[in-house]
């Protein structure tokens, strides 16, 4: 399966609404549009996750999973592939951006044992944002040598 990943340019939008208060509806124009354009191309909507798309096809099967502008792309085969990437360049302006690299804070590296996730770069952002980048690592963030005793419970203190 060939995973891609996509970027859409929302920014037709931007010509719909002409005020600050009116764009508080652009996101759900812009959902609406992108799913019943989805639909129309043949994919299903999820009705646990409305960002999910399946499109099953000919004994072929792919799933489109969209976040804002951003899409995630996997199939069984490159010819599918291409016509989904077609169907929808048809309808949006967009960016191919190869395969799947990075998409919502997890890395994709395949290699030839298969596919693995990461949060490598997600993890060193936090710790960078929160000011804990050279903080020294241990497996367990707390003492393990301490004892604990019903009396050290805030609610026995408190006579609650």
């Amino acid at each position: 399966m060939a995973r891609r990943q996509s970027d859409c340019l929302t920014k037709y939008l931007l010509n719909t609404y002409a005020t600050p208060f009116q764009c508080v509806a652009a996101p759900r124009a812009w959902n609406k549009r992108f799913a019943t354009h989805a639909c129309n191309i043949g994919f299903k909507q999820s009705i646990t996750d409305p960002s999910l798309f399946i499109l099953c096809h000919n004994n072929e099967i792919a799933y489109l999973l969209l976040y804002v502008d951003d899409i995630a792309l996997t199939e069984s085969s490159m010819p599918l592939l291409n016509c989904i990437i077609s169907a929808l360049a048809s309808e949006f302006e967009m960016t191919d951006m190869g395969i799947l690299q990075y998409f919502l804070g997890i890395s994709f590296k395949r290699d030839h044992q298969g596919l693995f996730l990461q949060q490598q770069n997600y993890a060193a952002d936090i710790l960078h944002r929160a000011g804990m980048t050279d903080c020294n690592p241990c497996l367990t963030p707390c003492d393990t040598k301490s004892k604990l005793a019903a009396a050290d419970h805030l609610c026995t203190r408190l006579r609650i």
